[in-house]
């Protein structure tokens, strides 16, 4: 009896043959907390699904072990574990959401409607940048206590909210101001009568943290202009034609990004004025002037020539491969992140040291205070500061000339 070859399955039969794949829980990252989550299907929660926030840092023992012990509960029961908590029923308000200031006063606001009502009344008149920090800070306060009522909102509280900026990797000039931002909101709120007084004095009393109580990054340096000048080599024309401009004025980029052609005024022929309606500290009432001296001008007057007065000055290249990502931003001016993002690129490509364009602005503030005749006034007067300490962080001293002193008298 000749016994058959065992036929071998193919890869479509076994295929069928395999069971569907169960739904586990995935180990999340957070970048902006760096702290690891967990999110509990719909169908395990009600219909509704849950996030867990695991504790300590990601891919820390402690953070390892929650999500190890939530996998393991919801493998066993299929269900969200008890420990996670489910999310608190807020009271319905049939007359939609409340967004007057009396309606908030007359029930006691919570913490999340304070929030609600400093974003809407208060947060347009800061900056973007401002307005970034505020809406993060505002983040990490309703994640701890947003059903808390606003009054109960003591030091011990802001102490809980600071040290999750702290797990969260800020630095000790991050973590020192948004909890500065925390107590600004609670401020406001007193002002309008939300909160009683008591309660952004009793904020108010809580120290700053210290050196060694929060990381301490590096000072930032001034870009060195041999460095610009090797990525200038690989960059469009537009590009390099903004980067000198931000070298030689000092200016902030965003403030370049949004000047028009209507907005430039002659002070004198080897003199320009900008007088940006939009800055950085508008909000608290400061003047802004840029300066641009003959070599901005070298720039200048080419790109200015046959515009419009209410075109961009400065906008984005034209690139001549079609099938480049940015071909449909020709034209259009900088925005935030394209600037520093193609630096970030050129200097990966090309095995530069990354720098950012703000650097520039450190660089101008050196150049004008390190050359023969330069004061602190003189770098003060460009950068636009009002306090004369902001400048000299900006500051790179040139130990040259206390090396020929040295030389000559040490």
């Amino acid at each position: 009896m000749s016994s058959r070859a065992p036929v071998k399955p193919s890869v479509k039969r076994i295929r069928r043959q395999r069971a569907p794949k169960s739904r586990q829980l995935k180990y999340c990252h957070s970048k902006t907390r760096n702290r690891g989550f967990v999110k509990f299907p719909a169908a395990a929660c009600g219909g509704k699904r849950i996030t867990e926030w695991l504790p300590g840092k990601y891919q820390s023992p402690e953070s390892l072990a929650a999500f190890e012990k939530s996998l393991g509960f919801f493998l066993l029961h299929g269900t969200a574990p008890p420990w996670v908590g489910q999310p608190q029923q807020r009271p319905s308000i049939p007359d939609g959401p409340r967004t007057d200031l009396a309606e908030v006063l007359a029930d006691g606001p919570t913490v999340e409607e304070i929030c609600q009502q400093f974003t809407r009344h208060r947060m347009p008149g800061y900056c973007y940048s401002e307005q970034c920090h505020y809406r993060t800070a505002m983040r990490d306060l309703c994640f701890l206590y947003a059903a808390r009522p606003a009054d109960s909102i003591g030091k011990r509280e802001l102490l809980e909210v600071r040290a999750l900026f702290v797990r969260a990797g800020k630095c000790l000039k991050g973590c020192n101001g948004q909890t500065r931002r925390v107590k600004a909101v609670f401020q406001w709120a007193a002002d309008h009568e939300l909160v009683p007084d008591s309660v952004p004095l009793n904020l108010q009393a809580l120290r700053n943290l210290k050196h060694g109580e929060a990381p301490t990054p590096p000072r930032k340096q001034a870009v060195a202009d041999e460095l610009v000048r090797q990525t200038c080599q690989h960059l469009p024309r537009e590009a390099v034609d903004i980067i000198n401009v931000l070298r030689h004025s000092g200016a902030r980029s965003g403030e370049l990004y949004q000047l028009r052609v209507k907005d430039l005024q002659m002070a004198s022929k080897d003199l320009w004025i900008y007088q940006p309606a939009k800055h950085k500290n508008a909000y608290r009432g400061h003047s802004r002037t840029i300066l641009f001296g003959p070599k901005s001008l070298a720039i200048l007057k080419r790109l200015v020539k046959g515009r419009r007065p209410e075109d961009h000055v400065f906008v984005r290249p034209t690139w001549d491969d079609p099938r480049n990502r940015n071909r449909h931003t020709v034209g259009t001016p900088w925005s935030r992140y394209a600037l520093g993002s193609l630096i970030a690129r050129t200097c990966k490509r090309f095995e530069l040291p990354h720098w950012h364009p703000h650097q520039l602005r450190h660089a101008a503030a050196s150049a004008a205070y390190n050359r023969d005749g330069g004061t602190a006034a003189a770098a003060q007067v460009l950068m636009g500061h009002a306090t004369i300490s902001t400048t000299q962080r900006y500051i790179t001293l040139d130990d040259g000339p206390a090396h020929e002193q040295a030389r000559k008298f040490g």
